[in-house]
């Protein structure tokens, strides 16, 4: 047989083949296109082989990828919000919760499609922590992310399709701080985690390429756009801060009412025309409800922009970040500059959101607390003053480990210089001495003080003389019943001062109350709380141990010793 010539040069010799094959339908002609479609290309590309083994290996890797990228992004809108729904939680009326500040899953928890991927990442039917976020009570409490929840206030958690449920169930349920007990390298830990008041909105990311983020009046949602677009964290809670301030100022609901109220003039219409004989398939019904949700819309976005320029300020955010988002949107859509639609444009909400920013700059520098002007003429109650964390500051290990039993690295804390701390006295001899050292042979020592001088005390007998931190508290009953009832209004204020996060001031005032009454054993584990919170794990260990002196049967606080003292060796 003749060899076929091969026409794959060019394009029309590619038609001859196929206009001689449907012609003639010779084996020759069928031979030819044989070899332009197989043979022609070998020398001009090389496709190589592949196995379908192969194909399925790199399959699972970029669906784990996938899986990573997004508890990775995840992880970033959650760090940013949870100071904004802090913050403005004095605004958000009842739609408050208490927050840990974690995420947790299993490998039922995913898609089917995502339920091997998850597997070779180190998932079970075990509860794991796929996110701890930065300065929550979660990481104050020293959860990492991979620890597996094993139980919630004693109670343990079911594995496989339940269990993330009942997390949250329990979660919700409890009314003081929270016990979770956590698998972690093998070693079961036990922490406390003392939550925040927060808005009652979740905050989501979600794969969409529209510039945009949304709220509904429960949830916030960023799009996967919206966070690749904004150029810091800072801009990012302008965008969160926003979408709150929606939820709180319920524009939402007052856009549903609005719609309600056109819907029903255009219903009307609808039925008069139905009287005339003619069918409108209530389309007035749908161009005024439609037409009724617009209506204050602007507005809306300008009371948006106001609050959540003050919530993001008041989460220790940069607010001047808000107007420069405005800046680089209208690059983004230039139509936007001059043009109003259900939004100002941006050229105005740029002018407003920078003269706010100046405001809010100069309340500030003047101390005062960030209040809203309401429109009836009042101010709204203080947001609360949330102090950023720096993002090189985490005790969270922000990576999904892979394997079976992910290895969780722990960070060690150097030990400062030889210092003795104590509590001041009030020259009672009735006060004793709680110490705490990492040398179990540091023997006892005990407090002197001199009340008629009012001298600082010092302590007396041996003093460690190594690189080891020692710790006092004080524990003795209060000198007269006036210095008893001062101690109970300092406790009083130091716990409106751990209410409210402020951590420096509630330790200042608590220390206030123990040095006019040590004799009760709440005033001391409230400041060994706090004292956890300012990682301070000497000073917490032995307010504990004094607590726990004075209440002997406590099993709480001796859990709570040995907490610190674990912290104090990482």
């Amino acid at each position: 047989m003749r060899t076929p010539r091969c026409y794959c040069v060019r394009s029309w010799g590619a038609r001859r083949v196929i206009e001689a094959a449907a012609s003639k339908r010779s084996s020759a002609a069928v031979a030819s296109l044989i070899v332009f479609a197989q043979g022609c290309a070998a020398p001009i590309t090389q496709v190589g082989s592949v196995t379908q083994e192969q194909i399925a290996v790199e399959q699972l890797k970029q669906q784990q990828l996938v899986i990573q990228s997004s508890f990775e992004q995840q992880q970033r809108l959650s760090d940013v919000a949870g100071p904004l729904l802090q913050a403005a939680a004095p605004i958000c009326g009842d739609a408050v919760a208490l927050r840990m500040g974690i995420r947790a899953m299993n490998r039922p928890a995913f898609p089917q499609a995502y339920r091997e991927p998850a597997r070779a990442l180190g998932f079970s039917d075990t509860l794991q922590l796929v996110g701890v976020d930065r300065g929550s009570p979660a990481e104050r409490a020293g959860l990492l992310m991979g620890d597996r929840v094993l139980s919630v206030n004693g109670e343990p958690l079911p594995l496989g399709d339940g269990a993330a449920a009942a997390f949250s169930d329990r979660a919700r349920r409890s009314t003081g701080r929270v016990a979770l007990s956590v698998l972690r390298d093998s070693a079961v830990r036990t922490a406390f985690v003392q939550r925040d008041t927060v808005c009652d909105y979740e905050v989501t990311t979600v794969r969409n390429d529209t510039l945009n983020a949304v709220s509904d009046g429960k949830r916030v949602v960023v799009f996967s756009s919206m966070m690749r677009f904004v150029g810091d964290d800072d801009e990012l809670a302008a965008v969160v801060g926003h979408e709150i301030a929606h939820n709180a100022m319920h524009h939402i609901d007052s856009k549903m009412k609005n719609a309600l109220m056109a819907g029903f003039f255009g219903l009307l219409l609808d039925v008069a025309a139905a009287t005339q004989g003619l069918n409108t398939q209530g389309s007035y019904t749908r161009e005024f409800a439609a037409a009724g949700a617009m209506v204050f819309s602007q507005d809306f976005e300008r009371e948006a922009d106001y609050v959540g320029i003050n919530i993001m300020a008041a989460a220790g955010r940069n607010p001047a970040a808000a107007a420069r988002l405005w800046r680089r949107m209208a690059q983004e859509s230039p139509g936007s500059i001059k043009l109003a639609t259900t939004h100002p444009t941006t050229a105005e909400r740029f002018v407003r959101l920078d003269q706010y920013q100046k405001e809010i700059a100069t309340r500030l520098a003047g101390g005062q607390p960030l209040r809203l002007a309401l429109k009836n003429g009042q101010q709204s109650a203080p947001l609360y003053a949330v102090h950023s964390v720096p993002a090189d500051v985490t005790m969270a290990h922000r990576t999904v480990a892979a394997g079976p039993e992910p290895n969780l690295g722990v960070a060690k804390t150097t030990t400062a210089p030889a210092k003795v701390v104590g509590s001041e006295s009030r020259g009672d001899s009735r006060t004793a001495l709680t110490g705490t050292s990492s040398r179990s042979d540091r023997g006892q020592s005990q407090i002197a003080a001199n009340a008629a001088t009012g001298t600082t005390p010092r302590p007396t007998g041996r003093v460690p003389q190594s690189d080891d931190r020692v710790a006092l508290a004080v524990i003795g009953a209060p000198l007269s019943d006036s210095a008893e009832a001062a101690a109970v209004e300092a406790f009083a204020v130091g716990k409106n001062f751990v209410d409210r996060h402020d951590w420096s001031l509630a330790e200042e005032w608590l220390k206030k109350a123990l040095r006019l009454d040590g004799s009760v054993a709440e005033y001391h584990a409230t400041l060994g709380e706090v004292e956890m919170v300012l990682a301070k794990w000497e000073e917490a260990e032995a307010e504990y141990t004094a607590a726990s002196l004075i209440d002997v049967g406590n099993a709480q606080y001796r859990a709570q010793i040995l907490e610190a003292r674990r912290r104090k060796k990482r």
